[in-house]
């Protein structure tokens, strides 16, 4: 019986996986201020371009800051009632157990604004948390750079603002040691310019990136070592098609470049992406670029990851997930599986990369499909792991929504062998109607524990559906062990037997099975 459950599973066709970027897909749960956990920072959102309530509180950009494993950091936008300037200028909000509760908020600026893009870095030597952001207001453009002095030591709050009035757009910011350095795209000039620190703030010198218009948007700084920076921006003109790197050796004081990428999704289909489906991270002294190419006018697409070397100034690309769907005319309608929004982020071990994303995917009863947010992770930056649904679909805690940012902490381990990973969302959506973008929300959430994934051993994955109280057999003979955990990543049953009744709640589980020292992870649909 569960094998030919299992075959009428894979026979499931593809879904349309197309998200319009005008509309709501309109599925029936997302995360909201309903979610267990979930924590409202902001309310009162007036209406009218509600997509923008999460993508202008830092998309495309990191404005959550881990300081430790238990001090989160948030940058982010109240709500200023103006029908126009509907965002407040920037607060911040700190968490001293990891997101599950706020421990204090506050309001740095309160001028409103319609545009906000906040960037956040911590400084690994002075504990220093920095952000910077971009203010559209009535009275005309600046940016703003806020210090928090010491987050680990003083608790946060203890903040500096400097004040810039540029006709700036998509800030970025990095620190290190009491160097600071933040640039952007000058909507003027189309230049990417910036400034620096030497003295954590104490003064400010111009920096230039480049001083020829290349057409860019959005940069995001990359600190590699206490030298070295990197900047990336993608290109723009009046389509996105292509990533551009600079490489600075002197902590931003020179800059070479730009090295940009040849995509393969563009050359081989015609794909383009857009300045919200990439983000990076450095892993291994790289760069690692997620982006996610797809149909030109449509959110999404296939993934990839554009590395870039700042020792040898080169762009490898790697194809994580999504291929073409064809109709019977030869033309591309669809991309599986499909991937929004990539949000890359580092254990503060160092030890894995990950990449959330929105993906179009089955839920829970594998009869409908819907987006929600997933996750894979590496710890090679080459071989990647299956997805995995971070926030499932079990009717109260789906985890679409249309944008929004996701962190990740330092590993919590459970066992000698596994690991799990927690992590934070922030977005904006709520269950209010005709208005459900009035909220800006943060939820706390964890991966169940993670095998290893290597090119020597990469692990077996498989989907279990059983009934409460069925006998479920997942080895045969040998030493065996297997440990459930549910999708918060508490284990919640384990046993030494090839051989068990599941005597489990409904819902959906993660499992991993040890035989003769080899261990593979599945996952339990208990209906």
């Amino acid at each position: 019986m569960l094998n030919l459950v299992l075959a009428l599973l894979l026979a499931v066709p593809a879904q349309k996986a197309l998200l319009d970027p005008d509309k709501d897909p309109g599925t029936p749960s997302k995360i909201t201020e309903n979610s267990p956990g979930a924590i409202v920072l902001s309310s009162g959102y007036p209406g009218g371009n509600g997509w923008r309530v999460a993508v202008l509180t830092g998309e495309g950009h990191q404005n959550m800051v881990w300081v430790n494993d238990t001090i989160l950091v948030i940058f982010g936008n109240k709500f200023s009632g103006d029908a126009t300037y509907f965002l407040q200028g920037l607060t911040e909000w700190i968490s001293y157990d990891g997101g599950q509760t706020i421990a204090s908020e506050n309001d740095i600026d309160v001028t409103p604004t319609q545009r906000s893009y906040p960037d956040a870095a911590l400084d690994p030597v002075t504990k220093d948390v920095w952000c910077v952001t971009q203010i559209y207001g009535s009275a005309g453009r600046k940016l703003i750079v806020v210090k928090d002095e010491n987050v680990e030591e003083f608790g946060g709050g203890v903040t500096t603002t400097y004040e810039f009035v540029v006709n700036a757009f998509g800030p970025s910011i990095i620190a290190y040691n009491g160097n600071v350095v933040f640039v952007y795209s000058d909507n003027a000039t189309g230049q990417l310019v910036g400034f620096k620190s030497t003295d954590a703030g104490g003064n400010w010198a111009p920096i230039t990136v480049t001083d020829t218009a290349v057409g860019t948007y959005q940069p995001d700084l990359y600190l590699i070592d206490e030298n070295t920076l990197v900047c990336e921006a993608i290109s723009y003109d009046g389509t996105m098609k292509y990533l551009y790197f600079w490489v600075s050796y002197d902590f931003g004081e020179t800059w070479t470049g730009p090295f940009v990428n040849d995509p393969t999704p563009l050359n081989q289909y015609g794909f383009e992406t857009w300045w919200y489906d990439q983000a990076g991270v450095v892993f291994n002294g790289k760069v690692y670029q997620f982006a996610a190419y797809g149909i030109p006018g449509y959110e999404g697409g296939a993934l990839y990851a554009y590395v870039f070397d700042p020792t040898t100034q080169e762009i490898n690309e790697i194809h994580i997930q999504g291929e073409p769907v064809y109709d019977t005319t030869g033309a591309i309608v669809d991309i599986v599986p499909y991937a929004v929004i990539p949000c890359p982020a580092l254990t503060m071990d160092g030890r894995y990369l990950f990449v959330f994303y929105l993906s179009y995917v089955p839920t829970i009863d594998d009869t409908t499909y819907g987006w929600m947010w997933c996750y894979r992770w590496s710890e090679d930056g080459i071989n990647w792991s299956d997805q995995y649904v971070a926030w499932p679909d079990d009717g109260a805690n789906a985890a679409y929504n249309s944008r929004s940012e996701i962190t990740c902490q330092l590993p919590v381990i459970y066992g000698e062998q596994s690991s799990a990973v927690k992590y934070a969302f922030l977005g904006g959506y709520s269950t209010d109607t005709p208005n459900p973008y009035d909220k800006l929300i943060l939820l706390a959430g964890s991966t169940a524990p993670l095998p290893s994934v290597s090119e020597n051993a990469r692990p077996t994955f498989r989907t279990y559906i059983v009934r409460m109280g069925d006998r479920l057999s997942v080895a045969e003979g040998g030493k065996v062990s297997v440990s459930i955990y549910n999708v918060s990543g508490r284990r919640v049953y384990e046993t030494d037997k090839p051989s068990f009744n599941v005597n489990l709640g409904k819902g959906l589980y993660f499992m991993n099975v040890t035989v003769d020292g080899k261990t593979t992870s599945s996952k339990l649909i208990v209906r």
